[in-house]
């Protein structure tokens, strides 16, 4: 009867701990698998991501700036790097709004190196809705930052 106390108590924790990250943090690493498909180009995949009317028409938008640089970085030995600038919880933490940043050294103007030449950055702003056990994206948007003058 003892360990049968100790497995349940073990159980809840564990479950209470899983709740917690699934608000803490599952809604960030969902966007960030979001933006790395992205990043290797696999559009029906990311697509399949979002939610709702709204986010499938601004995924069109995205796509297509994604497409404008993808050939400046698909070749990248080094995969994006993410910066969370803000998050914000709303609706008793089933909605997440992030913005972010995602940068990927890359070779620019026609040069060829290992680790690459410069850094493409793309800030997103998204907003994450937690349907059933799985975080989507409600709505997203993308802009290239072009780098900064030296």
């Amino acid at each position: 009867m003892k360990s049968f106390i100790v497995f349940l108590i073990i159980a809840v924790l564990a479950a209470a701990g899983y709740q917690y990250y699934q608000a803490e943090y599952g809604a960030y690493h969902t966007y960030k698998k979001f933006a790395t498909t992205l990043f290797n180009g696999k559009w029906a995949a990311a697509q399949a991501m979002t939610t709702g009317a709204k986010a499938q028409a601004q995924f069109k938008v995205v796509e297509s700036i994604y497409k404008r640089y993808y050939g400046n970085f698909r070749e990248s030995p080094l995969g994006p790097k993410y910066v969370l600038l803000s998050k914000a919880k709303a609706l008793k933490g089933k909605q997440v709004n992030l913005t972010l940043t995602q940068t990927v050294r890359a070779d620019l103007g026609g040069s060829v190196s290992i680790g690459g030449t410069g850094n493409i950055t793309f800030k997103h702003t998204a907003s994450m809705v937690l349907q059933g056990a799985q975080w989507k994206v409600q709505s997203l948007t993308c802009t290239y930052l072009p780098p900064r003058a030296r």
